[in-house]
C-alpha cells in the first residue's frame, strides 16, 4: 500500500523526498560546515608571535654575519653594521625563494664579503641591499628589538621588504 502524499503539507513532502533520496543528511551537514566557516572567518584570531632571543649586541662583531637557525621556519642572518646597529635578514631571496648564504671570500666591485643567492647568483651587501643579478629588491628584514635586560629579540613575524635596487648606490661592506 503506497502512502498518499497529495494531502501532506508541501513542506513536509519536500523534506520527505530529500530524506528518501539520501540528500537531507549531507545537506544539513553542509549547512553546518558553512556556518562554522562563517563563524571562524568573522572571529578574531590569536596568533602567537614567533620570536628568537639572540643575546646582547656586544656578542656580535661588526661585519661578521652569523646564521641563526633557532626556528626551522624562521632562519635568518644577524649582522652588526658599522654604526653598531644589529639587523636580522631573512635567509631567503625575495625573488627566487632560494637561500642566500654569506660568502666572506666572494669578491665583487673590488670588495670582499657579500651575500649571494644560491640559485640566481644575485649579490647583496651587509645590510641586504641588492647590487647584482636579477634581484630588484634587497633581502627582507626582520624586526630587532632590545628587551629590558639588554637582550636582542628578533620578531620573525614583523619586519619589512628590502630596499629597492638603486643603480650607482654605495654598498655597505665589511670593515678592513
Amino acid at each position: 500500500m503506497a502512502t498518499d502524499t497529495s494531502k501532506m503539507n508541501p513542506a513536509l513532502r519536500g523534506w520527505r523526498w530529500l530524506m528518501a533520496m539520501g540528500i537531507g543528511v549531507p545537506l544539513i551537514a553542509g549547512l553546518a560546515l558553512v556556518a562554522l566557516v562563517v563563524i571562524t572567518w568573522v572571529s578574531p584570531r590569536y596568533e602567537a608571535t614567533r620570536t628568537a632571543n639572540i643575546g646582547p649586541a656586544s656578542k656580535y662583531a661588526i661585519g661578521k654575519p652569523i646564521y641563526d637557525e633557532t626556528d626551522p621556519n624562521g632562519r635568518f642572518w644577524i649582522v652588526k653594521l658599522p654604526d653598531s646597529q644589529v639587523v636580522a635578514l631573512y635567509d631567503l631571496d625575495p625573488t627566487t625563494g632560494c637561500t642566500v648564504p654569506w660568502d666572506e671570500n666572494y669578491v665583487f666591485m673590488g670588495i670582499k664579503g657579500w651575500f649571494r643567492d644560491a640559485c640566481s647568483r644575485s649579490v647583496y651587501d651587509m645590510q641586504g641591499a641588492c647590487f647584482d643579478g636579477p634581484c630588484v629588491i634587497g633581502m627582507n628584514r626582520l624586526a630587532v628589538n632590545e628587551d629590558a635586560n639588554g637582550t636582542l629579540v628578533v620578531d620573525m613575524d614583523n619586519g619589512g621588504a628590502g630596499p629597492v635596487r638603486t643603480p650607482g648606490a654605495t654598498p655597505l661592506v665589511p670593515p678592513g
